[in-house]
Formats: structure tokens, C-alpha cells, sequence
């Protein structure tokens, strides 16, 4: 998949086009980052996903699913700016992929859907830190 993010583009409008990808996987935006293996602050958490992306210009890069948590992370640093964690869908929770950044986004979106329990309602999921 192409990714392109350019100055219109909202948190929302990026979530949603990872997500169509990645059923099992989501995106989520931090004010800051953090050190490797260890979990954001969700008091960093971005939770206005109507704003803007902040690109000063388009930037683009092919998705793919053999790519790494981590190179996926690297690049929306990088190319754009933005503090990106990838969350994988585990039962009823979402668990923050810190200790599996080294596996593919195929790997980790398999996983999801293996651990799949459908919802009791329709309300949001719990965020948790991976604990492996």
C-alpha cells in the first residue's frame, strides 16, 4: 500500500487507512516518544484525531506487510514528524507492541486475528503495554 500524508491529511484519516490494511492492528499518536523496549505515557496520548497530520509538505512511502513494527514507527518519525505506536488486538484489549517491534506487520496483524474474541458492545477497547 502507498502511504501518502500531505497537509490536509488528519490523525483520523491515517488511522483509518492503516486499519483497512491491518484489520487487527491500529495506530496510535503521541506527543513524545519513548526509549526502546518501554511503553509511551498515555499522558502523551493524542486523542484529537480530527487535527492535523503537521506535514509542512506530501510525503510518501510503500507499506508493506514484511516491513518491522519498528521500520514502520522510523518513517512516520521520520518522514513526518509524528510519534507513532502500533497497538495489536489481543481478545477485548489493545496491547502496545514495545517488546515486538522486530516482528513484520503481517506477523503482528496475524497474531491479532488468532486472538480474536468478538466484543460484548461496541465500545472502545482498553490500551494495555505488551508484557512478553
Amino acid at each position: 500500500m502507498k502511504f501518502q500524508i500531505n497537509p490536509n491529511t488528519t490523525l483520523r484519516e491515517i488511522r483509518q487507512e492503516f486499519h483497512n490494511h491491518f484489520p487487527y492492528l491500529k495506530l496510535e499518536f503521541f506527543e513524545a516518544g519513548h526509549e526502546a523496549g518501554h511503553g509511551t505515557p498515555k499522558s502523551a496520548l493524542i486523542s484529537d484525531y480530527n487535527q492535523s497530520a503537521g506535514v509542512a509538505e506530501t510525503v510518501a512511502w510503500e507499506v508493506n506487510a514484511e516491513m518491522t513494527v519498528k521500520q514502520l514507527e522510523g518513517w512516520f518519525l521520520t518522514a513526518a514528524g509524528l510519534h507513532v505506536q502500533v497497538f495489536r488486538k489481543s481478545g477485548q484489549v489493545w496491547l502496545e507492541t514495545t517488546h515486538s517491534d522486530g516482528e513484520t506487520l503481517a506477523a503482528q496483524n496475524r497474531k491479532g486475528r488468532e486472538h480474536e474474541i468478538p466484543p460484548a458492545s461496541d465500545t472502545e477497547l482498553p490500551d494495555y503495554h505488551e508484557q512478553e
